[in-house]
């Protein structure tokens, strides 16, 4: 005989990609046939709390979203898994057992340089970056250092900061650039004149929308007509990118 239970579960999925917070998951699963084996489902798990794309085994009807929906397992009439991205979500088992949380790192990251670093005169030049102060989901990579990659889909905040010597001809400009998809961009510049009174500091800032694998770098280029070093401080030169949310 077959047995028809509905099941309420309040989740708490917070800092994950999927950006499920307290969310009343109402479930109708089927208990197994008595004598019979434990059917299972898969769905995706939307903001509002609605269960949708229901399947019978581990795979949704269709794929879930993956900003604003985790997946969800079900067995045996019960919630026995919920998956967000970069490791984060609910394990545990059965009707009647514990179900626990783990919650998945915000993808962030700062890097800096620990060298000075020699730029020519009137040349674009790309920092590299081979000190990482933290890094919570490999964002950054040793071996593309001028790198910080998007782990996942959604909006980002980046940043970055360098110091030049005490110098007063020409201009110190400093560049925030993305490569999305195959699209070079310039997300922000800042350009200031050479100061003979000590050194320059230059900061920029922006939010910008990234898929999985795009990156940003910090971009540099002085006109003094000599070659000029960006500084080592214990604030620069750094790159720094977190992602604050889903996109949509």
């Amino acid at each position: 005989m077959e047995m028809s239970v509905r099941l309420w579960r309040r989740l708490a999925v917070a800092g994950g990609a999927a950006g499920l917070v307290a969310l009343a998951l109402g479930v109708r699963a089927l208990a197994a046939p008595v004598g019979g084996s434990v059917p299972s489902y898969t769905g995706c798990l939307q903001k509002n709390g609605s269960l949708t794309d229901v399947a019978p085994g581990d795979e949704p009807a269709s794929p879930c979203k993956g900003g604003p929906s985790a997946v969800v397992h079900l067995s045996g009439g019960d919630v026995t898994a919920v998956h967000t991205p970069v490791g984060g979500g609910l394990r545990g088992g059965a009707i009647s057992g514990d179900i626990t949380l783990s919650l998945a790192a915000i993808p962030a990251a700062r890097v800096k340089a620990t060298t000075p670093i020699a730029i020519a005169h009137d040349t674009l030049t790309m920092l590299p970056l081979d000190a990482e102060e933290f890094d919570t989901a490999a964002l950054h990579d040793p071996s593309l250092s001028s790198r910080l990659v998007a782990p996942i889909d959604g909006i980002y905040a980046v940043s970055g900061h360098v110091s030049w010597p005490l110098g007063a001809q020409g201009s110190r400009d400093l560049y925030l650039t993305a490569n999305i998809g195959i699209v070079f961009q310039r997300l922000a510049s800042s350009s200031m004149p050479g100061s003979g009174v000590g050194q320059t500091e230059q900061s920029i800032s922006t939010i910008v929308q990234l898929s999985a694998g795009d990156f940003v770098q910090l971009e540099v280029r002085q006109t003094s007509g000599n070659t000029e070093i960006v500084q080592v401080s214990d604030h620069g030169p750094t790159l720094t990118m977190a992602w604050l949310g889903p996109s949509s």
